[in-house]
C-alpha cells in the first residue's frame, strides 16, 4: 500500500501540556500545523495526572468547606461522587480537540515513528515537516525489580480512573505526587501507607510547612514510613482475595525490615523521558538521558525542538507550557515563515523569558496545600544567608474568620528587611495567591507587598498583614 504523503510547516508529537500549547499557538499564528497523539489527548498533565488529581482534590475541599460552614450539614457523600467519571475525561479531551481544531491544527491518531530526519510515518500516512516539536512527556520509572501491571501495581494513570476504591494502598514516594494521592485516598477512607528512602515527607520543603500536612494525613490514618525502601513484591491470596505482599527494608540504623500486604501499590517515586519511536533517525545530541537544548528549546538540530520532560529542565506542566510558548515564538521569527503568519503575528514579536530566567512558583495540591516561590527557609540556612522572617496566620485574616484553616504565610526578607527572598504558605486555596505573586518577578520588595491594592476581602490580604509586621515598632497581635 502506498502511503499518503502530507507536508506541514510544523509537526508536533504529543498532546500533553507542551504539545497542546505548541500546536494550538502555532496554528493560531497561521503556520500549517499537524499534531500526532498515540493515546488519549491531554497526556499526563491534562488527562492522566496533574489536572485529574486536582479535580478530585477540588471536590474533597469543596465538601470540607461546606461541612465547616454549615454545622447542620448531615448529608453523607457517596464515594463515587468524589471519583472522576467518564464525562469528566470527555470534557478534557473535548476541550483539547476543540481548541486545536478551531486554531486550524490537523489532528492525527496512532502509533508512528520517524523514518528520517523530517518524516514521521503513521499506519496510512507519512507526515513531512520543516520544523519538529517533540513533546512526548514522560512515564513512570519503577526500577528494575518492579513492573506495572495496571491492576495490583499501578501508576497515576490507573489511580485517577479507579471505579472502586481499594481497602488499602502502599504509595511509593513521599514526593509531591505521592503526598497528593495520600491526601485524596486517606480522605476517601482508604488505609494508606506511604514510604520513601528519604528521611521526611516532601524532602526539601520546610518542616513547619509539612508538619500541618503530616498532622492531617496521620489524622486520616496514613502511616508514613520514612527511610524505607521497597525491596520486593509478590501477588498473594488471602481469604480468596488477591493482594500484594510488599517486602520493606529500613535504611535507618534503628529501623526494622518488615512485610506489608495491601490491595494495590502506587508508584510515584520517579519518571523518565518517553521518546518517540525512531528518534535515533533525527541524530540529536543527548545529555544524561535527555535531549540537549539551548535557551530557545532547540536541540542540536535547529529545526527540532524538545519540550517539557524531554529536556529535563524542570519536569512540571507549568514550565512545559512555557517551553511551548518560547519555541513557537522563536518559530515565528524565522524568515522562512514570515509570509505565512497571520497579519497580527508579524514582527515585532515579544521576547519571552525562559523558565530558567524566572522564579518558578510551587503549589502542592495536598489537603492542606503547600506553596510559595523564591528561597525557602531551609535553603537560606544551607546557603548561610542572613534573613528576617515574618509570619501571619489565615485564621486572623478577614476572609478566613469563619474558617478552621490552621495555615499561615511566612515571608523571608534580606537582612536589611527590604528585599523579599522567599514567600511560602500552607493552608487552603493557595494557588491563585502564588500565581499572582510570580508576576512580580525576581526583585520583589517589601514595599510592593505593602503598597499593593488588594481586593478586599480576600485571602491574598495575608501578604499585606505579614508585611506590615516588618515595619519598625510594629507589635504582633496574633499567635498560633
Amino acid at each position: 500500500m502506498v502511503k499518503e504523503k502530507l507536508k506541514y510547516d510544523l509537526l508536533v508529537i504529543g498532546s500533553g501540556a507542551a504539545g497542546f500549547y505548541a500546536a494550538r499557538e502555532a496554528a493560531r499564528a497561521g503556520l500549517k500545523t499537524a499534531v500526532v497523539e498515540k493515546a488519549e489527548f491531554g497526556g499526563t498533565s491534562f488527562y492522566w495526572g496533574s489536572l485529574p488529581v486536582k479535580m478530585i482534590a477540588d471536590k474533597i475541599k469543596a465538601y470540607q468547606k461546606a461541612v465547616g460552614l454549615f454545622s447542620n450539614l448531615n448529608a453523607e457523600p457517596k464515594i463515587e461522587d468524589f471519583l472522576l467519571q467518564a464525562s469528566d475525561f470527555k470534557k478534557i479531551e473535548t476541550k483539547i480537540k476543540t481548541d486545536l481544531t478551531k486554531a486550524g491544527a490537523d489532528i492525527f491518531y496512532g502509533e508512528g515513528h520517524f523514518n528520517s530526519k523530517q518524516e514521521f510515518e503513521l499506519a496510512e500516512k507519512i507526515i513531512k515537516a520543516e520544523q519538529l516539536m517533540l513533546a512526548t512527556g514522560s512515564k513512570v520509572k519503577t526500577g528494575s525489580n518492579f513492573n506495572l501491571d495496571g491492576k495490583y501495581i499501578i501508576s497515576h494513570k490507573e489511580a485517577v480512573t479507579l471505579k472502586e476504591l481499594p481497602e488499602s494502598i502502599l504509595i511509593v514516594g513521599m514526593n509531591i505526587e505521592g503526598a497528593e494521592f495520600a491526601s485524596i485516598f486517606s480522605f476517601l477512607g482508604v488505609k494508606v501507607y506511604i514510604l520513601d528512602q528519604e528521611a521526611s515527607l516532601l524532602p526539601g520543603i520546610d518542616q513547619d510547612l509539612t508538619e500541618l500536612l503530616q498532622r492531617e494525613l496521620e489524622k486520616n490514618g496514613v502511616e508514613l514510613m520514612a527511610s524505607t525502601l521497597l525491596k520486593n513484591t509478590e501477588i498473594t491470596e488471602i481469604e480468596a482475595k488477591k493482594m500484594v505482599r510488599a517486602e520493606l527494608e529500613s535504611v535507618s540504623e534503628k529501623g526494622e525490615n518488615k512485610s506489608l500486604v495491601v490491595d494495590k501499590i502506587l508508584f510515584t517515586a520517579g519518571r523518565e523521558a518517553n521518546f518517540p519511536a525512531g528518534i535515533e533517525n533525527l541524530e540529536l545530541d543527548f545529555k544524561a538521558q535527555q535531549l540537549k537544548v539551548n535557551q530557545k528549546l532547540q536541540t542540536s538540530k535547529p529545526n527540532v525542538y524538545a519540550l517539557g520532560d524531554l529536556n529535563s529542565r524542570f519536569g512540571i506542566a507549568s514550565t512545559a507550557i512555557s517551553d511551548a510558548l518560547i519555541a513557537v515564538n522563536n518559530l515565528k521569527q524565522k524568515k522562512v515563515f514570515k509570509n505565512k503568519l497571520n497579519s497580527d503575528q508579524q514582527e515585532p514579536l515579544l521576547e519571552f523569558k525562559s523558565a530558567a530566567e524566572q522564579i518558578i512558583p510551587l503549589n502542592i495540591f495536598t489537603i492542606p496545600e503547600i506553596g510559595g516561590l523564591g528561597l525557602s527557609e531551609s535553603q537560606l540556612k544551607s546557603k548561610n544567608i542572613e534573613y528576617q522572617i515574618q509570619k501571619y496566620y489565615f485564621k486572623d485574616c478577614w476572609r478566613s474568620l469563619n474558617s478552621s484553616d490552621p495555615g499561615f504565610v511566612k515571608i523571608m526578607l534580606a537582612e536589611d528587611g527590604d528585599q523579599v527572598l522567599g514567600i511560602y504558605l500552607v493552608g487552603n486555596e493557595l494557588s491563585e495567591i502564588i500565581s499572582s505573586l510570580s508576576l512580580a518577578g525576581q526583585n520583589l520588595q517589601l514595599k510592593q507587598l505593602l503598597e499593593n491594592i488588594y481586593v478586599h476581602p480576600t485571602r491574598s490580604e495575608i501578604l499585606r498583614e505579614a508585611a506590615l509586621l516588618q515595619l519598625p515598632g510594629t507589635k504582633s497581635l496574633t499567635g498560633n
